[in-house]
């Protein structure tokens, strides 16, 4: 007889990937107003169709050969669509390391994320994110969350805001571990805090700081933190600074607790 966590963790894995199909929606219906947009009044203004869609790519590379011999790559994208009462956005990132034709890092992510506007300041938000990185001991993890977002203040410079929520995550481990806690599905409290505002006309910083709970054991905790510094050099062209730091309170067995990267990407804005 299937057990209850097995079907719970199948109905998971089904509702996210469903979730994370949308962008296909996403695209016939960003082609539908493509068209629209063809049609507009005179009076319409370009800016006006602008805000409705927004995105960029990231991409960067390093490397070195001789008697240090090691390459990186990471690459980042991202789709808003925008309309009075939400916005949806699809975003992604990959990231490798490898030293002496040996890799010792890669990991992706994917994630969709849908925003109702409440008011001014706050908001509503469901999101469905699929994870990969087999160093630290995930072969994939499936995630589904719900929360709400709050804005003490936001301008078109700078904004500040918290949140707090739910998600249920399920995780398959890197070589076939048995009786690792991380393993299988697991319900965490969410809260979190994200600003950005800028350093100087064409520089700009943001900032997300996450803590993420196990409802069953207090040791399975998360604690994200991610900067980004961009310099802009026209309206479409870029440069954007990463810094990335994560700790674990129960990493996967034979895992280490923490990780940190730094990099720096080309940013096409669109």
């Amino acid at each position: 007889m299937v057990s209850y966590e097995r079907k719970t963790g199948f109905l998971l894995r089904k509702v996210v990937r469903y979730i994370l199909f949308l962008p296909l929606f996403i695209a016939n219906l960003l082609a539908q107003e493509g068209q629209a947009f063809g049609q507009v009044p005179a009076d319409s203004t370009s800016s006006e169709q602008a805000k409705k869609i927004s995105g960029f790519i990231n991409v960067g590379f390093s490397g070195s050969n001789g008697n240090v011999e090691r390459s990186s790559s990471n690459y980042a994208f991202e789709l808003n669509h925008l309309s009075k009462r939400n916005q949806i956005t699809f975003d992604g990132s990959s990231y490798s390391f490898t030293s002496r034709g040996v890799k010792l890092d890669e990991n992706s992510e994917v994630s969709l994320i849908d925003l109702l506007r409440l008011s001014d300041r706050q908001r509503l938000y469901a999101k469905a994110t699929f994870y990969r990185n087999v160093y630290r001991g995930f072969d994939e993890q499936w995630k589904a969350g719900v929360g709400y977002l709050h804005s003490f203040f936001t301008s078109d410079k700078a904004n500040f805001s918290t949140r707090t929520g739910y998600q249920v995550r399920e995780s398959s481990l890197t070589g076939k571990l048995t009786g690792d806690y991380n393993e299988g599905i697991h319900h965490f409290a969410l809260v979190g805090f994200m600003t950005n505002f800028p350093l100087a006309k064409n520089i700009a910083f943001s900032s997300k700081f996450d803590l993420e709970l196990d409802f069953e054991r207090r040791k399975n905790y998360l604690i994200g933190s991610s900067s980004k510094i961009d310099f802009r050099v026209n309206e479409w062209l870029g440069f954007q600074l990463n810094y990335l730091y994560l700790y674990v309170g129960l990493p996967v067995t034979g895992k280490l607790p923490k990780d940190q990267r730094m990099d720096l990407a080309l940013k096409i804005s669109y």
